[in-house]
């Protein structure tokens, strides 16, 4: 009891404890994962998936690569990218829960122990890098508030620490963050009624503003003097603005497509993620696409009505992150009605950050939950902000709001019980959605058993994955904790986010192969295309001779594999 005490007694221990006990049980569950496989494939990249560590990575800043090429260089027995995400979103999570304790209320620590319990299952239990570059840049929040609010400018290396680590982790979740915080820090500035803290809070503005440009210029410099990083970014930039964004049909551009050369399929294979075809998909012919569609999209603009629409079938009340600022806005209704229109004016706004992605056809998961991740803490440090909040410590409140962490702490037992229903592959599939389910989903190591033995079996051979057969499946058969780097010897997304990525190159090289479509037709390399209808097929055909067929090999654990001849 006396240990128990002396941690409630140190904000600091009680929070780094709160969290490590935390983390292990999401561990011991096993329902650590990623939730898509862009995360795979970095960490394929720099721990040598590929053949050996590269530095070239993607989405994250080319400094990550470095630092995780250079560790996995020391020792390949730890699996130092997940370890890196793991460490960033354990500190950030401390920090903050260490900011709330450090009030010593009990509104303040029922709130950082329940933000905690919310978004740390996200963070975890369907880890995805945009989420933990949010989750750091929102400490850096934190520690502003400790700056301006506070008055502990000894935090400002916690700013400067968390804010670069998000940044390099993914330099646009600046967009969801700062600005929001930045008016959030404004209005409650303004309540306070005090020019020191508006001085304050422009020189946190123009200090972010400053880690941000310059983690873009370092990001820009490395990959001008690195001519194969350069190339690769340029075309993974290119093919982003392309696919990333909402579908265009054939029909409504076929002339200007067809006038450089752009076919139905040629384009029906860019959507299918089947245009592994450097011949044909190279950097100029990206630009003329992206140019054609930019084109369309500023005539075709959705309206203020099917935007709302696309909104309310998110079903974005059932989101957990939707949960805890629902109950923030409650606390700040029934403790602190004068700033509760500061609270609905910055969810106002969160909306309206919301419909601007889906105007442009870019909103997904992740990015939704990066927003309610920022929304939920701003209300947390508004409701911190009340000078008074020690005077709410009632016996009363006290004691519902130990129940309602009780009942928490169930719930978060339950959704720590794994659960492998035969549909998880499924599940998982459409990572661009929030499912409940997907928390406890728990895939085993070496999940598909018959599919890897076959792999392994046949080393002398080469497979290919089709994309939506294999982008949401392969990579959850094996351990992310694990450091292994097997899953590439002798298998390969025929198409993903590492194309023409200089690594992957170099793995083609050595197995005597293009790294590209054309592969198909050699001897030795086959398909794994759950489809009867292969976009591989209808596209070589077009490309390379109508001669060009395919014939069904084997069905392993419910995969087809195909051969693609002359």
């Amino acid at each position: 009891m006396n240990y128990i005490r002396k941690i409630n007694e140190h904000p600091v221990l009680y929070s780094i404890v709160f969290n490590a006990l935390l983390l292990i049980a999401y561990i011991l569950s096993g329902t650590v994962k990623y939730e898509v496989s862009d995360d795979f494939i970095m960490q394929m990249t720099v721990s040598g998936g590929y053949g050996s560590p590269s530095p070239y990575i993607i989405f994250m800043s080319p400094i990550v690569g470095q630092l995780l090429c250079f560790l996995f260089n020391v020792s390949k027995e730890l699996n130092w990218y997940i370890l890196f995400q793991i460490l960033i979103i354990f500190l950030s999570l401390s920090y903050i829960l260490y900011c709330m304790l450090v009030k010593r209320s009990t509104i303040s620590n029922f709130l950082g122990v329940t933000f905690i319990l919310f978004f740390s299952a996200d963070l975890y239990q369907l880890m995805q890098f945009t989420k933990t570059a949010s989750i750091a840049l929102v400490a850096a929040v934190f520690a502003g508030f400790q700056i301006i609010f506070e008055g502990k400018s000894r935090d400002t290396i916690f700013l400067i620490l968390f804010a670069v680590c998000g940044l390099l982790i993914r330099l646009s979740a600046f967009f969801v963050v700062i600005p929001l915080s930045s008016i959030a820090f404004i209005f409650i500035g303004l309540t306070k009624r005090n020019s020191i803290f508006l001085k304050k809070i422009l020189i946190f503005c123009v200090t972010m503003l400053g880690l941000y440009t310059g983690t873009m210029v370092c990001n820009k410099y490395i990959q001008n003097n690195d001519n194969q990083i350069n190339d690769y970014n340029i075309i993974h930039s290119n093919r982003a603005k392309i696919i990333d964004y909402e579908y265009v049909p054939f029909d409504a551009i076929q002339e200007e497509l067809e006038s450089i050369g752009v076919s139905r399929t040629d384009y029906d294979s860019l959507w299918d993620w089947t245009f592994s075809d450097p011949m044909v998909f190279n950097q100029n012919s990206f630009e003329e696409i992206q140019l054609i569609l930019q084109n369309y999209r500023a005539v075709h603009k959705p309206s203020i009505k099917s935007i709302l629409k696309t909104l309310l079938t998110k079903k974005m009340w059932l989101y957990v992150s939707f949960w805890f600022c629902a109950i923030c806005l409650v606390f700040l209704f029934v403790f602190d009605k004068s700033t509760i229109w500061i609270g609905l004016i910055l969810g106002v706004i969160t909306l309206a950050l919301m419909m601007t992605h889906v105007y442009i056809g870019r909103l997904v998961y992740r990015v939704e939950f990066s927003y309610f991740l920022c929304y939920g803490s701003l209300l947390m440090l508004l409701l911190n902000s009340k000078n008074d909040l020690n005077s709410l410590n009632s016996h009363k409140i006290t004691l519902i709001l130990r129940v309602f962490i009780i009942v928490l702490f169930m719930f978060k037992f339950i959704s720590l019980l794994p659960s492998m229903p035969v549909d998880r592959y499924y599940i998982m599939y459409e990572s661009w959605n929030n499912d409940l389910r997907k928390y406890r989903l728990k895939f085993n190591d070496r999940d598909l058993p018959e599919l890897i033995d076959y792999f392994e079996n046949n080393c002398d051979n080469t497979y290919y994955f089709d994309f939506n057969t294999g982008i949401q499946t392969y990579y959850l058969a094996f351990d992310p904790i694990s450091s292994s780097t097997e899953y590439f010897e002798n298998v390969q997304y025929l198409c993903g986010v590492d194309y023409l990525n200089p690594a992957r190159n170099e793995w083609a090289k050595r197995r005597a192969l293009t790294g590209t479509i054309q592969d198909l037709l050699k001897d030795g390399v086959y398909l794994v295309d759950s489809h009867d209808s292969l976009m591989s097929e209808i596209y070589l055909r077009e490309r390379y001779g109508e001669n060009i067929k395919s014939r069904f090999v084997d069905e392993i654990g419910g995969f087809k594999i195909w051969k693609i001849t002359r």
